[in-house]
């Protein structure tokens, strides 16, 4: 195996609200408002206009956002929308530096039980600056989500192909495949998080503003290539399949 890196460092939220185009498009706007007085790597923003299938500034997707969401609805074989199954707003900041650009996907509106919004940071052609891997802005930035989206849980994590297929290095252990991947930081909301009994692990558990449980594999920035972060992410995301019934579909994947 290549040496371990980031293809995606992202936060993925779970929101419970069902909400109009209009609710939508406000949240969407609220998160990226509220990213970018985080730091400066969530700057500037540009926003896909699906109709023109083009992207454009933050002040004109301010001033049609209803519109832009509408016209960001689910739509079947034959194009025609399917409102139930809800709309999508996407924003990407204008980053030369492609490890460094960072991507809100927002799926939102349906009427099944389940949305999801994820902050994307590099891809697979451009892995993530680790530089920009600091514990405060993940941390940060995962809470500031999930008070905009009200998510049952939500986790920010790396993701390298077919880590479930061997240890990622020597002495750490096998990460069985799981739908949190590599988790680093995890947000469980209070009706998933009570009667919650601390496990025998080193993940560290602290109540989250508003409640609900905030736990973390390591408060240092995370490093792929260190063996302990990787047994304590392992550790994490079994706490979080337990938890949230949310297990991987196939357990042995290609």
């Amino acid at each position: 195996m290549s040496e371990p890196s980031f293809l995606f460092a992202h936060w993925l939220v779970r929101p419970q609200l069902r909400e109009t185009p209009a609710d939508i498009g406000q949240r969407f706007l609220d998160t990226l408002d509220t990213l970018s007085a985080i730091d400066p790597l969530f700057t500037p923003w540009k926003v896909l206009d699906f109709a023109a299938m083009a992207q454009v500034s933050l002040a004109v997707a301010r001033s049609r956002i209803v519109s832009i969401v509408e016209d960001g609805v689910v739509r079947d074989d034959h194009g025609q929308s399917e409102r139930k199954s809800g709309y999508a707003a996407i924003g990407v900041t204008d980053n030369p530096v492609a490890s460094r650009i960072a991507k809100l996907t927002a799926h939102a509106g349906s009427v099944y039980p389940r949305g999801m919004v994820q902050l994307e940071i590099g891809d697979p052609l451009a892995p993530t600056d680790p530089s920009i891997v600091k514990y405060q802005l993940f941390r940060q930035a995962l809470l500031a989500m999930t008070v905009r989206w009200q998510p049952s849980w939500s986790y920010a994590c790396a993701f390298r192909m077919y880590y479930w297929k061997a240890p990622i290095v020597p002495g750490a252990p096998l990460i069985r495949y799981n739908p949190f991947h590599i988790p680093w930081i995890a947000y469980l909301s209070p009706a998933l998080s009570t009667g919650f009994v601390v496990p025998q692990s080193d993940v560290r558990i602290e109540h989250a503003p508003g409640g609900g449980l905030l736990l973390s594999a390591t408060e240092d920035n995370f490093d792929p290539a260190n063996p302990d972060h990787l047994r304590r992410a392992g550790a994490l995301a079994e706490i979080m399949m337990a938890r949230t019934g949310d297990k991987a579909v196939d357990d042995n994947p290609p």
